[in-house]
């Protein structure tokens, strides 16, 4: 037996329709229902909701975020209750874990990162936290802010080390990608023995970005149009590229939100544990 057209199995499927809602008798003549039309017009319907439903997502995705007043208080944990929106780290070599009031560091293996993050988006913002040596030779051992974290694991930091040196970069593709902002540079107020604080600061009003480490704002040197950043020495505060210009503020617009993280990084063989507590996040002034 033949298989019917295509013609044939759309005329059969009109019919269908047509004897279940017509009237059946024959005797007068009544127009047609347009059943093609309201089938296209259905199909029409269908594909305007879809890509309405694609255009809000990506309105879900674009960097947007609530505005907020300068100064208003958005968040604020001193890591005593209310901690299960962090996500916290247990390797055996590398641990970022909330106990006894604060946020733990601990590495005991070289090239070792730990970063608890916060389930919360940030547009616009000032964040705070304070930092602790608490053990270890503290050779090259880095506590870092991560902020504007994205999904695929991009994001940008703010680090400060145990030689007392601060730097600023991005990361690209997925993570695979590490471009320096600002290389690392010296300077005097950050605080480098045991049991010492400092207080890590950005503030970020879109996508102009500042950097402070206790209360005090750090010079950036950017890139300008070289490959990457350089200043001229280790100790020097004065930059090499961007025209030998130093900066005090940055503007980067790559992400526009995201959520915060708060680590370190163990760059030695032996390890440093280290604390980190009092995460304050304002609007920026």
């Amino acid at each position: 037996m033949a298989l019917p057209t295509k013609t044939e199995s759309l005329d059969a499927f009109d019919h269908a329709l047509r004897s279940m809602f017509e009237d059946t008798d024959t005797t007068t003549p009544k127009p047609s229902f347009p059943w093609r039309f309201l089938l296209g017009t259905i199909g029409f319907l269908i594909v305007v909701l879809t890509v309405l439903n694609i255009a809000l997502a990506a309105l879900r995705l674009a960097d947007f975020s609530t505005p907020v007043l300068p100064g208003q208080l958005m968040y604020i944990t001193t890591f005593d209750a209310y901690n299960s929106q962090w996500s916290e780290v247990r390797d055996a070599s590398a641990q970022a874990v909330i106990h006894n009031s604060a946020l733990n560091l601990q590495f005991d293996a070289p090239d070792r990162s730990a970063y608890a993050t916060l389930d919360r988006t940030f547009g616009s913002f000032d964040i705070r936290l304070d930092s602790t040596w608490r053990s270890g030779p503290m050779a090259y051992g880095q506590i870092g802010l991560r902020y504007r974290v994205q999904d695929s694991g991009d994001y940008y930091e703010f680090s400060i080390d145990t030689r007392g040196a601060y730097r600023v970069e991005m990361v690209r593709d997925g993570g695979k990608t590490h471009e320096i902002l600002s290389d690392w540079q010296r300077s005097t107020h950050i605080l480098t023995g045991l049991n010492e604080t400092n207080q890590l600061r950005v503030m970020a009003r879109n996508y102009v970005f500042e950097f402070y480490v206790n209360d005090q704002q750090l010079p950036l040197c950017l890139r300008g149009n070289d490959a990457r950043p350089a200043w001229t020495d280790f100790y020097s505060g004065q930059c090499k590229t961007n025209r030998g210009q130093v900066r005090q503020e940055m503007v980067e617009q790559t992400y526009g939100s995201g959520k915060i993280a708060v680590g370190g990084e163990n760059t030695d063989r032996a390890g440093f544990r280290a604390q980190i507590d009092n995460v304050l996040v304002y609007g920026p002034r």
